[in-house]
C-alpha cells in the first residue's frame, strides 16, 4: 500500500500517542499571545482538546501542564482554556518549566512567538522575542542540569 501524506501524518500521531497505562508527556506551553486562530490556538488548543482529521478524532498525545503568555490579547482565549482544562498560568518562562519547584518539571516545551505587540525594525520585520524566549528555556535547562525537546513554531531570529 502506498503511503499518502495523510497516512504518514496519522502514523506519526499514533506513534506519539502514549501507550495504554503510561502517562502522557508533560508539556510547558510558552507563547507571546493566545487568541482565536492565532498560532498558539492552532497548536496548543489541539494539545488540550484533541482534533479531527476528516471523520477521525485524535485525542491529545501530551498533557499541557503549564502556560506562559507574554501578552494578553483583547480576545484572549489562552487563560479561558487554561482554566477550563486545569492548566496553571505562570508568570514567567522559568516558572512554567519548573512548575514552581526550582527544577525542570516538564518533558517538553512548545514555544510559539508569532503574535503580539512588539517593535519593528527598519526592514519592517516585527521583532518577536523568539530567541529571547528560547534562551530563557535553555537557561532553565542549564540550571536544572537536564534538557528536554523544544518545539519552536518558527525560526529563532529575524536577522
Amino acid at each position: 500500500m502506498a503511503v499518502t501524506r495523510r497516512r504518514f501524518l496519522q502514523m506519526g500521531v499514533l506513534a506519539a500517542a502514549p501507550a495504554a497505562g503510561r502517562p502522557s508527556k508533560r508539556i510547558a506551553a510558552i507563547t507571546t499571545s493566545y487568541f482565536f486562530r492565532s498560532h498558539a490556538d492552532d497548536i496548543i488548543t489541539r494539545e488540550l482538546e484533541g482534533y479531527w482529521i476528516d471523520d477521525r478524532f485524535y485525542s491529545p498525545p501530551v498533557s499541557i501542564v503549564s502556560l506562559y503568555q507574554d501578552q494578553i490579547h483583547a480576545a484572549d482565549v489562552g487563560r479561558k482554556l487554561a482554566m477550563a482544562y486545569g492548566v496553571p498560568v505562570k508568570k514567567s518562562i522559568a516558572e512554567a518549566l519548573t512548575l514552581g519547584s526550582g527544577k525542570l518539571a516538564v518533558d517538553g516545551v512548545i514555544l510559539i512567538a508569532e503574535h503580539g505587540d512588539y517593535p519593528w525594525n527598519d526592514k519592517q520585520q516585527q521583532l518577536y522575542p523568539r530567541f529571547e524566549f528560547f534562551s530563557q528555556v535553555v537557561d532553565e535547562f542549564r540550571r536544572s542540569g537536564r534538557a528536554v525537546p523544544v518545539y519552536v513554531d518558527k525560526h529563532l531570529s529575524y536577522d
